[in-house]
């Protein structure tokens, strides 16, 4: 069954774009804790799992009784079977999608069943959860472009992390994601994924320019490592951007008070903790000499438009 028309207006949703590794669950979590948002982790890849993906309360979907109030206020709006929406909403987001959703008019029929399924979806959330403001931290490009460009109510954040941070967390987490597929980082793959790691951030820079260049309005670029050097600037910003005051939660991260997670899925680990205070870390990250070498010469342009230096962290 199509997902049916909504005519109302759908809620505010904010969506955080980048590459892997980028942060995005940090900065999910802190906007979170502001009165007006509604933090949902990583919303497409969780719902693709739906009902057994894992809440960051530990309950599966199907266990929770705040995603289990969403589900079924999704099933009432739209009139479909839920897991197959969540299930086709996964695939139309996968990056091959990007070419398909800059050439497609806003009457194409796969436009009309997304942007659909999301405006459903986005006032189910905002309605079980009471507040106006939704926030989706899926991260593809794909999706970022298909929200700006049919979503009627869109604020993108491109979040950007340096490029040597982004290969030392890989190399942490000991895996490697690459058009959903997850390949283990040893000794054998390390230069290989490295190098993937770093011809991919490029691309991601890019296609976040060519989006912003393209909805200007619609999409504001944060370098993580200023949200965690000056998080109130950082924040002051992003509230500006959303209509938001988001300076309690400054204050809140000033005075090192802990943060909560609510319902999210998909993400990292992070999702469930209970609680969290924003620490960053500011050491130097080990990174080999010849890696960063390689990110110097792969990634120069965009290193020199978001301020980084390939030697440093």
């Amino acid at each position: 069954m199509q997902a049916t028309t909504a005519k109302a207006e759908p809620p505010l949703m904010i969506y955080i774009m980048g590459r892997g590794h980028n942060g995005s669950t940090v900065l999910d979590g802190l906007l979170g804790n502001a009165m007006e948002i509604e933090s949902v982790g990583e919303l497409v890849s969780g719902l693709s799992r739906y009902p057994r993906e894992l809440v960051s309360t530990g309950e599966t979907m199907a266990e929770s009784a705040y995603w289990q109030r969403v589900v079924s206020r999704y099933a009432e709006k739209s009139g479909c079977v839920p897991a197959e929406s969540f299930a086709w909403l996964a695939r139309c987001t996968h990056p091959r999608q990007l070419l398909t959703w800059l050439y497609a008019g806003s009457q194409h029929p796969a436009v009309l069943k997304a942007l659909a399924i999301n405006t459903h979806l986005a006032s189910a959330i905002a309605e079980v959860a009471g507040k106006p403001l939704v926030l989706d931290s899926s991260k593809e490009y794909s999706r970022g472009l298909f929200l700006c460009k049919f979503y009627p109510r869109i604020k993108i954040i491109h979040l950007v992390r340096s490029p040597i941070a982004t290969v030392y967390s890989y190399q942490k987490r000991g895996t490697f994601k690459f058009l959903r597929r997850s390949f283990k980082v040893h000794s054998g793959t390390a230069p290989l994924i490295v190098g993937t790691v770093l011809c991919t951030w490029s691309v991601g820079c890019l296609l976040a320019l060519i989006i912003r260049y393209l909805y200007p309005a619609r999409v504001l670029t944060i370098r993580y490592e200023d949200l965690c050097a000056q998080p109130r600037r950082e924040l002051g910003k992003l509230g500006a951007f959303l209509g938001v005051d988001l300076s309690a939660l400054a204050a809140k991260i000033e005075q090192q008070q802990p943060l909560t997670i609510g319902h999210n899925i998909g993400g990292n680990k992070m999702r469930f903790q209970q609680q969290f205070t924003f620490t960053p870390d500011h050491k130097k990250k080990p990174v080999g000499l010849a890696y960063r070498l390689l990110a110097l010469l792969v990634n120069g342009p965009f290193l020199l438009l978001h301020r980084y230096s390939p030697f440093n962290p």
